[in-house]
């Protein structure tokens, strides 16, 4: 069964009152602009990332907006992150809204110090991509 430390609980409610801070707000910044030039991020998805070291989970949504096909038209898209309870592993999951599975990621082991996430990943006018909470849409 997947316990978390102290810190970890610490951490994580300390996220929860952040994410309440960036509520219905939605600034927008440049991500990794020679990596992915159409892909923007939102304020509460920096915070977040900067406070529990989640950059690599917004480089795998970024990631595949290009490589999947099937993600390529989907205009909204949900990713979850899923923790194993048993062990350190972990599935990025991504959705279209209405439950309907897009593409799986499996990880053997992940450090991640959050219960659990959902990003939204939604297509702009430019075709590019914004990453944003769910409280900021």
């Amino acid at each position: 069964m997947r316990e978390f430390t102290e810190a970890q609980l610490k951490l994580a409610a300390a996220w929860r009152e952040r994410e309440r801070h960036h509520h219905g707000t939605l600034e927008l910044t440049r991500f990794s602009p020679q990596l992915f030039p159409k892909v923007v991020i939102t304020e509460g998805v920096k915070d977040l990332a900067d406070l529990v070291g989640g950059y690599w989970l917004l480089d795998l949504i970024a990631t595949w907006q290009t490589y999947d096909n099937k993600l390529k038209g989907e205009d909204f898209q949900v990713w979850r992150l899923d923790l194993n309870k048993q062990d350190k592993g972990a599935a990025a999951v991504c959705e279209n809204g209405n439950g309907d599975e897009l593409h799986r990621v499996e990880m053997e082991y992940t450090d991640f110090p959050l219960p659990d996430l959902s990003l939204f990943c939604i297509k702009d006018e430019r075709g590019g991509h914004t990453i944003m909470l769910p409280s900021e849409n």
